[in-house]
Parts: C-alpha cells; sequence; structure tokens
C-alpha cells in the first residue's frame, strides 16, 4: 500500500481528535475503535498500513465526525458535507472504496474521480454493484 492509504488513517485520526475534542494523539485509536466498536489492534493495523477500513467503517466514521466519506477515504480534499449524496453516488462510493480495498492501493484524488463517475455511469445505466467493481478493478489495472 502507498502513502496514501497512510493519509486514510491520519484523516480518521485527526477528524476523531477534532470529533472527541483530544488534546493529542494519544488515546486516539482506542477512541476509534469504541466508535465503531472493533479492537484497537484493527484500529492498529491501518495506521501501519496493513490493511485498510472498510466502506462501512469509512461511511459510519464520516456520519458520526461530520465529514464526507470522500475526505476520510483521501479522494476528496473538500472535509465537510457540500450536498447530500443520491443513493446512486452513495453506491459509488462504496464501489469505489472496495476497488481500493481488493486493488490494496489508494487511487489519487484525480484519478478516484475519473473512477467515481465511472461507477456513478454504470449504476445509472441500471448495472450492478459488483458490476461496477468489476470494470473499475480492470481499468485500475491498466
Amino acid at each position: 500500500m502507498d502513502d496514501d492509504t497512510n493519509d486514510v488513517y491520519e484523516r480518521i485520526a485527526d477528524a476523531a481528535r477534532r470529533y472527541h475534542k483530544l488534546p493529542s494523539k494519544r488515546g486516539t485509536n482506542a477512541r476509534i475503535a469504541k466508535d465503531l466498536q472493533l479492537t484497537t489492534a484493527a484500529i492498529s493495523r491501518w495506521a501501519s498500513k496493513k490493511s485498510l477500513p472498510s466502506a462501512e467503517n469509512i461511511d459510519r466514521l464520516a456520519e458520526l465526525y461530520g465529514v464526507s466519506p470522500e475526505y476520510l477515504a483521501g479522494v476528496s480534499e473538500i472535509e465537510g458535507r457540500p450536498y447530500q449524496l443520491d443513493s446512486i453516488e452513495k453506491m459509488a462510493t462504496s464501489v469505489l472504496w472496495k476497488v481500493a480495498i481488493y486493488a490494496k492501493d489508494m487511487p489519487s484524488a484525480d484519478r478516484a474521480a475519473e473512477l467515481f463517475e465511472l461507477a456513478v455511469e454504470i449504476l445509472r445505466a441500471g448495472g450492478a454493484e459488483s458490476d461496477a467493481v468489476g470494470r473499475l478493478l480492470q481499468e485500475v489495472s491498466r
């Protein structure tokens, strides 16, 4: 996994510290683990780049911490929620996150935006989520 993967953890940790008003990094992993009902070991794997949080966990934390899932996932520099995502866009976000997990790498913000648009296009045309994941994985492997 590349350095962008660690940015995901750092963004989550920063949002958690602000939300919980923690004065330092100490205790951040424990707070995130409690928020998600996970072990601190699971959160430590994110911090050490051994794994990525699931799309569901990104969505849950974004909702709790009041930031966009795209920001936490590292595909947007816009921290807030500028507009409410429709159901297709939410599904496309989940597709994009699954692709990043399967590919074990987070695409650059520009590439992620292109892939997001492709996922939206596939889903709006009636494609299944699995179809979109497969297509995006093909795109990423090029």
